[in-house]
């Protein structure tokens, strides 16, 4: 064999170093030795720079799908390996009931085991999809990130900066006994630890994700706020769950955002129905009026908190169910007028929807409308889509970062009753002589034989 010369052997051991180099600087250079580098890197939309890692776990005793790395609930933490289960005596392997990877889950022991993989410093983006559960809270970095995925292999995603070197994360509480992650997907977005502006949605069942049900079902204008907001430039971190009080967000749920919270992004707060309809209930059983200082004292210490990290805050004047969508149309509903007191103190801005809500509800006529509800006061999927367009109208109304707090597109619109036209009692819609809208009559108020004019509501029905 030909001696190589001393150049050529300098340059040898040059690039030996600095591919060793490459590997072990990478974070996963363990992994890559098990030949997991092959089944997880990719390049993200022909766009993820080199180097950036992309791991693909299968959880569960049933083996590997293609591409993934294959992950039992009896493997403990192995630094050599870089992943493993904390506590193996406390997480499971269970069948998931769907296809390929998802055909089988580990579980998780509440408040005990959790898996970790060690990352470098940076941002990703975490996918999860569960086991077959009833409903599943993801936490990783001890807060909760993704709430109530119901159903058998929900699957959501959240972005994270890492920055100790390892991410810790578990299915904790939901519906039912038991809770698992069937795959995770690790994405490093970045190697920074600055995650792009986010827009962080705390609200109820009106706003929040749901899993596994179809576009008639009650559905959360937080999913739909996408088809509206450049996501190139914000995230969308929706913080919202069914029967979600002021005081509960305070207590439990605000963490992630006091987490992860910072200067330029958008905290938008859309609770108080189910405060309102507490006092309501309260009201009807004792007689007692209607108080509305907790939810002062909770909305206030939530706009704070917001402020404090440099947040822009929006308070949201909530839609109405569908019996509101009447002429002429209401003003308020719930806490309003406390929320128009709380963006006064605190200088924060007020997002409308319930106004417009219902006047896109009278254009459209009542019948019409209530193809946008499922039940209540919950949108389906079409109407959860028109009113993240109403959210984001007044977020973004000329495209920049932060427009006007409300807007109001129906300025010259009257709803004083002053005229009732003749209808008839099948309640079909006739043209309202207001901007043309067209409404339905179901109120036997408002039906009337001929032409009558009338000074005042009160009037009008006879009061």
């Amino acid at each position: 064999m030909r001696n190589l010369s001393r150049k050529s052997r300098v340059h040898a051991l040059f690039l030996v170093l600095f591919f060793a180099f490459s590997f072990f600087a990478s974070g996963v250079g363990n992994l890559e030795a098990s030949g997991v580098n092959a089944a997880g890197l990719k390049d993200v939309e022909g766009v993820q720079p080199e180097g950036l890692i992309y791991l693909k776990f299968d959880f569960g005793g049933m083996g590997a799908a293609d591409g993934y790395i294959g992950v039992s609930g009896s493997e403990g933490y192995d630094a050599a390996k870089g992943y493993g289960f904390n506590q193996p005596a406390n997480s499971h392997d269970v069948e998931a009931g769907g296809e390929g990877a998802c055909s089988d889950a580990v579980s998780f022991d509440f408040g005990n085991a959790h898996f970790k993989v060690d990352l470098p410093v940076g941002v990703y983006k975490i996918t999860v999809t569960t086991g077959n559960d009833i409903s599943d809270t993801i936490e990783a970095e001890d807060v909760m990130q993704l709430l109530f995925m119901e159903g058998r292999n929900a699957v959501d995603s959240f972005t994270i900066p890492v920055t100790d070197g390892q991410l810790n994360i578990y299915a904790s509480y939901g519906v039912g006994a038991q809770h698992s992650i069937s795959t995770l997907e690790i994405e490093q977005v970045s190697t920074g630890t600055e995650t792009k502006p986010t827009i962080w949605l705390c609200g109820d069942s009106t706003v929040c994700n749901y899993y596994n049900v179809t576009d008639s079902a009650p559905r959360g204008w937080g999913e739909y706020l996408k088809n509206y907001i450049d996501t190139d430039t914000y995230d969308i971190r929706n913080d919202s769950v069914s029967g979600m009080r002021t005081a509960n967000m305070v207590e439990n749920y605000f963490k992630v955002v006091e987490k992860y919270g910072k200067e330029g992004d958008i905290l938008v707060l859309s609770l108080g129905i189910n405060d309102y309809v507490d006092e309501l209930d309260a009201y009807n059983k004792t007689g007692d009026p209607i108080e509305s200082a907790n939810y002062v004292a909770n909305m206030t210490t939530l706009v704070q908190k917001g402020k404090e990290r440099g947040m822009t805050v929006y308070l949201v004047k909530q839609h109405g169910d569908i019996n509101e969508c009447r002429y002429p149309v209401p003003e308020k509903e719930y806490f309003s007028d406390e929320l128009d007191s709380i963006a006064a103190s605190e200088g924060v801005g007020i997002i409308n929807m319930f106004k417009p809500w219902l006047q896109f509800c009278l254009e459209k006529s009542k019948a019409v409308a209530e193809t946008y509800y499922a039940s209540g006061v919950h949108p389906n999927a079409k109407g959860a889509d028109k009113l993240a367009e109403i959210a984001a109208s007044q977020l973004f109304p000329t495209g920049e970062s932060v427009g006007a707090v409300v807007v109001d597109p129906y300025t010259d619109f009257d709803s004083a009753a002053q005229v009732a036209f003749e209808t008839v009692e099948s309640g079909e819609a006739i043209s309202n002589p207001h901007k043309g809208y067209v409404m339905t009559v179901y109120n036997p108020n408002m039906l009337y034989e001929g032409k009558h004019e009338y000074d005042s509501l009160s009037e009008l029905r006879g009061i």
